[in-house]
């Protein structure tokens, strides 16, 4: 076992390295070349270590093995599997200089020089070179210079430098995979430990100073971050820190809007909130929505909306406030919430760890545009339709009636008209002249908006500046800049000027390049969100350089929004990332076809990749152990006497270390059997009185007489006789075994 581990320690650092360099060449990934070159080392010093009789059944096996590959597909061997061979002879080389290094000090010398010299012209020549190739030869290298150490190092006793070596690897070991968790960056090097530290440090302040002094810290106004208060100021600054963390199960847009609170009232330099409503905006808001569309195409929900899971993690945030994108579930939700007014407060304090689903909306698709222009009343069955297949827990409460009290509310707080001076309507008729439905409307006045400039420091309101009217004046016609407040202001100040209902909305817009992802302080954002009646609440993005498009292409197919409601645990993995939809290519909407028409191959086919190589391995061992066991009868009749005791004496010694009687090193055959009557009973040993007979030479080599005839007898009723207790033993232990776990 020593010189097995011995070779391991010195061939797989080499073959390692070199395949994880070469990998590309190869043909293969790095994983699947670490793994396979990982699998021949192995095998290499397998097969050097074994007897030929471990030496026929492993080189045989594989040959079955590969031979059954060839068998399924010899065409896909040749061009798919071509790069294990060259592993394979990557591994035998790395072999061959491993022998070489443990036989001869001077070329275990070279080859760690070399590796040296490999590693120096990879750092000149290659900066990108894997992090685990550095690790890998310095391994070897310091596993050389060891081996060189103990060579020189007078011993006593246990002198054996292998076996030195090998007890002492776990211990040269453990500082390289201390330095294989240390991240490594393709720029140079930027101290991102000590950032990060920093980074922490500032998450731990900021929370700290929310809990101590709020009104100085995510609650001030003018500090970069999100406020439950909503006071246009001339300017915000702050550094950014992580506020929450965020991980989805599908692509989110790539701008993904994560309210926190809304508004519906502004007095010229400030909003507010009267409406304090317990209805469940969002549950009624989603429904509405469902209902639209189960109106219009009733058969393709998937090509309208589409489900994505949330969990939200709140690091440098404190505040009650929850952070949803638009059309959340609440009946997915984790954590007791109330609701006020369209928003939802933590009951259980301020530091949130919450789960939620929404509904993405393929909001810049052709097919839901022409949905929202043709945005009015539907039918009440399309409401019941819409409640009894998506209203969850709570679809007892989405009555009509209820529905029609959420929507006299929005009236009230978020309808009322706004009266414009005569300049600003007169430049409203003009930019909305020949549209003729709210959403139409909407855009335009987003996309006016969005083409003025954007500036963090437009510095403060004038004092004239006293109502809404007044703050459209000054941004539109002196001002014509500022950050996300004031566009989202003007904007919701504009659509309600209209009669279109509309609100002001605070909170968090990140770009999404990712399904997992930080959200840092400097996302806090303002937008507004419109109220179309038969469709729902809306997002528009007035702030210039913020706008981006979502959406996804057309399926054609029929299929469910989604299944189930509550989810225990996260449906993914840490790391999982995703791909988003170009929505802004010409041939992006489609309106048939499947992506990704690529077949898999089928299961019977990945069947017979595995039970044709297997079966063939086994068909080798079965005829192996069938002609060993009839060469081992052969060669047996034709042994003399002598030959025939020690050929069965030593196979009762093997067969009893099943039971754990090993003959000790420099334990006499009599002294075992004083030891072996312990465990076993004596008639079983007295195969040993005979083996003792033999060796001093009482039986020569030839047949012998009558008692030579008489002692082989005896011996072959004792093999027969130990291998039963054997097996019997070991059943019954194995058995006992069994029932103490079934009584635990």
């Amino acid at each position: 076992m020593i010189a097995f581990l011995y070779d391991m320690i010195y061939t797989i650092p080499l073959a390692l390295s070199s395949v994880i360099l070469l990998h590309d060449f190869l043909g293969a990934g790095s994983m699947h070349a670490a793994f396979a070159a990982i699998i021949c080392c192995i095998l290499l010093i397998l097969f050097r270590h074994l007897q030929v009789r471990g030496r026929i059944v492993l080189g045989g096996g594989l040959g079955a093995l590969l031979a059954g590959a060839a068998v399924v597909g010899k065409t896909e061997l040749l061009k798919e599997g071509i790069w294990v061979l060259w592993i394979l002879l990557i591994a035998a080389a790395a072999y061959a200089f491993s022998l070489l290094a443990s036989r001869y000090e001077i070329a275990r010398i070279a080859t760690g020089a070399a590796a040296l010299t490999v590693l120096v012209i990879l750092m000149i020549v290659s900066p990108k070179t894997p992090k685990s190739v550095f690790i890998l030869l310095f391994f070897y290298v310091s596993v050389s210079v060891c081996e060189v150490i103990q060579n020189r190092w007078p011993k006593e006793g246990h002198t054996d430098v292998k076996k030195h070596i090998t007890w002492m690897c776990p211990f040269l070991i453990l500082p390289f995979l201390i330095l294989a968790t240390v991240p490594v960056n393709d720029k140079p090097y930027d101290w991102k430990f000590v950032k990060t530290f920093i980074k922490e440090a500032r998450i731990r302040y900021e929370v700290i100073l929310q809990t101590l002094i709020p009104e100085q810290s995510w609650d001030s106004d003018t500090n970069m971050g999100f406020s439950d208060r909503a006071v246009l100021n001339g300017h915000v600054e702050g550094d950014p820190y992580t506020v929450f963390t965020v991980y989805a199960d599908a692509d989110n847009d790539y701008r993904l809007y994560m309210g926190g609170k809304t508004f519906d009232t502004f007095d010229g330099r400030q909003w507010t909130k009267r409406d304090t409503a317990a209805i469940d905006y969002r549950a009624l808001d989603r429904i509405e929505t469902l209902s639209a569309i189960l109106s219009r195409d009733p058969e393709h929900i998937g090509d309208y909306v589409r489900s994505v899971y949330l969990t939200v993690t709140y690091r440098g945030l404190r505040t009650a406030h929850v952070f949803m994108p638009p059309k959340s579930y609440p009946d997915a939700l984790s954590n007791p919430m109330t609701e006020t007014g369209g928003d939802l407060v933590l009951k259980s304090g301020k530091k949130a760890d919450y789960a939620l689903r929404y509904d993405r909306l393929n909001r810049d698709n052709p097919v839901f545009r022409e949905l929202m222009r043709d945005a009015g009343d539907f039918d009440e069955d399309a409401w019941k339709k819409a409640v009894e297949q998506y209203g969850g827990a709570r679809k007892e409460g989405l009555t009509t009636a209820v529905y029609h009290e959420y929507r006299e509310r929005i009236d009230r707080y978020y309808g009322e008209r706004v009266e414009l001076s005569a300049r600003a309507q007169a430049f409203l008729d003009e930019l909305l002249a020949g549209a003729e439905d709210d959403f139409t409307k909407c855009e335009r006045i987003e996309a006016y908006l969005g083409a003025l400039n954007y500036n963090r420091t437009p510095g403060e309101l004038p004092d004239t500046v006293v109502t809404g009217a007044d703050f459209v004046d000054y941004l539109l016609f002196e001002k014509q800049e500022g950050f996300c407040t004031h566009f989202a202001t003007a904007f919701v100040l504009l659509a309600r000027s209209q009669g279109i209902p509309a609100r002001y909305v605070q909170g968090y817009s990140v770009l999404t390049t990712n399904r997992n992802f930080e959200v840092l302080s400097n996302r806090a954002h303002a937008w507004p969100e419109v109220y179309l009646q038969g469709i729902g609440w809306i997002t528009f993005e007035p702030t210039p350089g913020y706008k981006k498009t979502s959406g996804w292409a057309l399926t054609g197919e029929a299929g469910e929004l989604y299944t189930g409601y509550v989810y225990a645990e996260r449906p993914f993995g840490d790391g999982v990332s995703g791909s988003l939809v170009d929505i802004n290519r010409e041939d992006a909407w489609g309106d048939g076809g499947k992506e990704g028409d690529t077949q898999s191959a089928t299961p019977a086919m990945q069947i017979k990749w595995i039970l044709i190589p297997l079966s063939c391995a086994l068909l080798f061992l079965i005829l192996f152990v069938i002609a060993d066991r009839i060469w081992r009868r052969v060669r047996y009749r034709r042994m003399g006497a002598r030959d025939r005791i020690v050929t069965l004496s030593r196979q009762n010694l093997r067969t009893l270390r099943f039971l754990g009687l090993k003959l000790q090193d420099g334990e006499t055959l009599h002294e075992y059997k004083q030891r072996a009557m312990e465990t076993v009973p004596v008639r079983l040993l007295d195969f040993v009185d005979g083996f003792e007979y033999v060796i001093y030479g009482a039986v020569g080599t030839g047949a012998g007489g009558a008692k030579a005839d008489t002692m082989i007898s005896d011996m072959e009723q004792s093999s027969t006789m130990v291998r039963k207790y054997v097996l019997s033993e070991l059943i019954g232990r194995i058995g006992r075994t069994f029932l103490r776990r079934r009584e635990k």
